[in-house]
Parts: C-alpha cells; structure tokens; sequence
C-alpha cells in the first residue's frame, strides 16, 4: 500500500509549524523546497529520504494516533503486525525522523509490540505502543 494513502482510511495528519529543533539539519541538506536526502549508512551506500515535512515531530508523535491508526489498517487487512517493512512505512507516515524500529515477531501472541526511535537536532527519543490483533 503506497503510504500517501493512509489518509484515506485514517483522515489527513495535523499541520504542524516548522520544527525548530530540526534547523540544523535542514540547513545541511540542502534549501527548503528540495527533497530531503540523507545517507543513512556509508557502508552500504543506502540513501533514504527522511520524513522532515508531515506528521507529528520527532519529540511528540501521538502514540494513541498511531495505535489506533494501526489497529484500523489492521482490521480493514491494509496493514499486516508481522510485517516490519509496513509497520515502519506508516510509522514513517505519521511521525517525523523516525531513525530505527521494531515489531514484536512472537506471531503466537494477541497483540503486536512496536518500539521505534525518533532523532531531531537535540537528541534520540524512544517510544512504544501495542496493538490487539
């Protein structure tokens, strides 16, 4: 599922003034208006685009959005728990500068544990939430 799409089963995100704690960052990759670039692992030479523009800051996601959002795409069978790749592109989706993430993988369990990290200019920021399948 394309994530511009989660709109249309959750509503529209809300706006959001620009991230203060965020300037650092968008003044190293590149003027306002671009896309927003950054090279995530210099091994691998794997870029990807960071999420700087939509959802809830790095600081403050709304975990009680996202657990019910999840629980929505679950039901509607547009999200599957197990998977971590569409577990992080709506978390993605909803959050900003989301830097690492993790699924529960006991697939005997009633619901799925999800713990992600978030980065901005000041500092990283761990949160987590659950879903009953």
């Amino acid at each position: 599922m394309p994530e511009e799409r989660y709109e249309d089963f959750l509503g529209p995100l809300p706006g959001f003034a620009p991230d203060s704690r965020q300037e650092c960052f968008l003044d190293r990759v590149g003027p306002s208006g671009e896309p927003k670039k950054i090279l995530i692992d210099q091994r691998l030479g794997k870029v990807e685009i960071a999420n700087v523009g939509r959802g809830w800051p790095a600081s403050a996601p709304n975990l009680g959005f996202l657990q019910v959002g999840m629980a929505r795409l679950i039901e509607l069978e547009k999200l599957d728990p197990q998977s971590k790749k569409e577990v992080m592109a709506f978390v993605g989706w909803a959050v900003q500068r989301v830097i690492r993430l993790k699924v529960s993988d006991d697939a005997h369990s009633s619901e799925v544990q999800v713990r992600f990290w978030t980065r901005d200019d000041r500092g990283v920021y761990e949160y987590a939430f659950s879903v009953k399948l």
